[in-house]
């Protein structure tokens, strides 16, 4: 799980890094285009927190099916982005990716702290968050490469690609230990 989290953050979270050069590509230079899209985001971030707070997790491991769903779905929604053209279908893309990016690492964290005895809570809890802020610098330099080498869009399918991977492994790795 922990690589899980390890996995979102390289790949996935770098989308944040790089949504100033996504505004430009649609909006050409103006702050409100940047505004419109982080909104689109912020707006799917919220109803995916709203969606984990409502949501009854009366066995732990009915999470996992959520931690993998959200994460192969957050990889397609950013890997869209390199095939839309419209600013509107852009905005509903990063909604999903809003939406499903909460879903996964609130599920994922959901899931440890249900599963860790007390006396461990706090180490692996450290290490839940170091695979998070660790990975993220990597991801963003990485991402801003790639968008620098073939363009922004081209950065958009590769963290798709990653984050897909990511998700069909830990899908395949989570469903045998824990079930």
């Amino acid at each position: 799980m922990i690589l899980t989290v390890a996995a979102a953050s390289l790949f996935g979270y770098p989308y944040v890094t790089l949504m100033p050069a996504l505004a430009s590509l649609f909006f050409g230079s103006g702050a409100s285009g940047l505004a419109l899209l982080m909104g689109a985001l912020g707006a799917g971030a919220l109803c995916g927190a709203l969606v984990l707070a409502a949501r009854h997790a009366t066995e732990p491991t009915r999470g996992i099916p959520l931690i993998v769903a959200s994460l192969l779905v957050f990889g397609a929604s950013l890997g869209s982005v390199y095939f839309l053209r419209s600013v509107i279908l852009v905005g509903v893309a990063l909604f999903i990716a809003g939406l499903t990016m909460v879903s996964c690492i609130g599920s994922v964290n959901t899931l440890l702290q249900h599963l860790i005895p007390d006396a461990m809570r706090g180490r692996v809890l450290s290490m839940y968050t170091f695979s998070f802020f660790g990975t993220l610098p990597i991801g963003n330099l990485v991402a801003g490469a790639v968008a620098e080498r073939w363009g922004i869009r081209m950065a958009f399918l590769v963290m798709s690609g990653g984050l897909l991977v990511a998700g069909l492994l830990a899908g395949w790795r989570l469903r045998r230990e824990l079930l």
